[in-house]
């Protein structure tokens, strides 16, 4: 028989629809019950709203709060600590600790750190309310967020605490999204020493390796990451796919080519699988070792490798089509690629006006040039200056060769690079425009940008265009 009304469950199992026979006069327990068993957020939201028609107390919200980030709804989380605070709810450690969390993944890191400060206003901080804080501004893309994820380890032992191995952990995370691999260095040294700890474990190393492919190119930090890894393998700690990625990227970055192949040969061995960015940076590796046709074959077997390309696969098949008539492939790739849904990418297009500059092709290499600008509203990088800039001195356009140069020269204390006077002196000199030639190596001087044999070779060729042997 059926159950009666007042027998059978507020929140029946029929889903979405059952939800519209809530009254508006249903009782705050059963509200509560419904908000825990709701089988979708929106669902969840529609309690919600009935829910602050009642007086909640601290242990009510701190039961919304716990069901929030069991479902990781974050969002959600974020308005029932808001309704708690306007409520005027004392705010427990619980209460403030998930807060920050859900202010975290949200990405309100502002409002994370905020809470963290006011915690003590409401109750002593303990080692939860750190880790919680450390781990939200540790996602932070604000170097000053994790700056202070950092140097809240050190506040948890002025405070009395005991650092724990997640401890560390929160600290190395914002290290890696920072790229501060010095940091991550020492930490690493720490867990060997603290005798609390442990020693260092497999997380705290992949963190650290992390820290070192997110950073930016410093000399060392190949080294660094090589000593790492080996230290993982003398701890007995598991190298996996989570290890090898971030040691490939990082020995890629350093320009350690031949080492990036050897690591990758090495995860096939031990019948590890491939992941798309270890994928893209032995195709880069390959480029720049000048190794084209093993970069286009890896391209033709992702496929069977089980792996999809990306925009970063693509930008690097083009590096590896430089050659005489590739750049058409190229172009053909590039159509292929937006066919499959990927949007073009500034790496993309540089990767084509890379391929552009081999094949002497001009107006194709500052049309995809402009394309970053007026497509994508983003800054070519320097190397898409240089190489515009080269190819318009393979087709002795150095009136726009001199335009690009202006662009960046613009403010006479700016810092340009031996490169890019080079380029530029290149390319003049292929005009036989030997006086402006000279005039850069005079603005060389004046920037305190020191001239090398390049510079001194495309002089010699500049003279040798403008037909003046005494001046060469």
């Amino acid at each position: 028989t059926r159950p009666s009304t007042s027998e059978a469950p507020l929140w029946p199992r029929e889903g979405k629809r059952s939800f519209s026979t809530l009254k508006a006069g249903s009782g705050k327990d059963d509200l509560l019950r419904a908000f825990q068993s709701a089988r979708s957020l929106e669902n969840r939201e529609r309690v919600f709203g009935s829910l602050k028609e009642h007086t909640l107390g601290q242990a009510e919200y701190a039961l919304l709060m716990i069901t929030t980030q069991t479902k990781e709804e974050y969002e959600l989380s974020v308005k029932v600590l808001e309704a708690a605070t306007s409520a005027g709810v004392r705010l427990s450690a619980n209460l403030l600790t998930a807060g920050i969390t859900a202010y975290g993944k949200t990405g309100k890191f502002a409002e994370a750190l905020r809470l963290f400060q006011e915690f003590e206003e409401h109750c002593p901080r303990d080692l939860n309310a750190f880790h919680a804080a450390m781990f939200a501004l540790s996602l932070s893309p604000d170097r000053g967020h994790t700056d202070a994820a950092v140097g809240m380890l050190d506040e948890i032992q002025e405070a009395g605490l005991v650092p724990e191995a997640a401890s560390y952990h929160a600290a190395m995370q914002a290290c890696r999204t920072a790229g501060n691999w010095r940091k991550a260095m020492e930490f690493l040294s720490e867990m060997e020493q603290d005798g609390e700890v442990g020693g260092s474990d497999q997380v705290a190393s992949i963190l650290a390796l992390g820290a070192c492919a997110n950073a930016p190119d410093e000399k060392g930090k190949g080294d660094a990451a090589q000593l790492i890894f080996a230290a993982m393998e003398q701890k007995g700690q598991v190298r996996d796919e989570a290890a090898y990625e971030p040691l490939i990227l990082t020995l890629e970055a350093a320009g350690n080519n031949t080492e990036v192949i050897e690591y990758f040969n090495d995860m096939e061995k031990r019948g590890l699988s491939w992941t798309v960015p270890v994928y893209n940076s032995v195709l880069r590796a390959l480029a720049n070792m000048s190794l084209f046709d093993a970069g286009q074959e890896m391209f033709m077997k992702m496929e069977v490798c089980g792996l999809v390309p990306d925009s970063g696969t693509y930008a690097a098949l083009f590096q590896n089509l430089r050659r005489g008539g590739e750049f058409e492939i190229a172009e053909e790739k590039l159509d292929e690629a937006m066919k499959a849904g990927i949007a073009p990418t500034r790496e993309m297009y540089e990767g084509l006006i890379a391929s552009a500059v081999r094949n002497a092709k001009s107006e194709e290499a500052l049309g995809y040039f402009r394309r970053i600008r007026e497509q994508l509203g983003e800054e070519p990088s320097e190397s898409a200056f240089c190489a515009c800039m080269e190819v318009c001195g393979h087709t002795k356009d150095w009136s726009s060769a001199t335009d690009l140069f202006r662009e960046l020269a613009g403010d006479p204390s700016a810092k340009i690079s031996t490169e890019l006077f080079n380029q530029v002196i290149y390319a003049v000199g292929r005009g036989a425009q030997l006086e402006l030639a000279e005039s850069f190596l005079a603005e060389m001087k004046s920037r305190h940008t020191e001239p090398d044999v390049e510079t001194y070779n495309n002089l010699i060729c500049a003279a040798g265009y403008a037909k003046d042997p005494e001046r060469a």
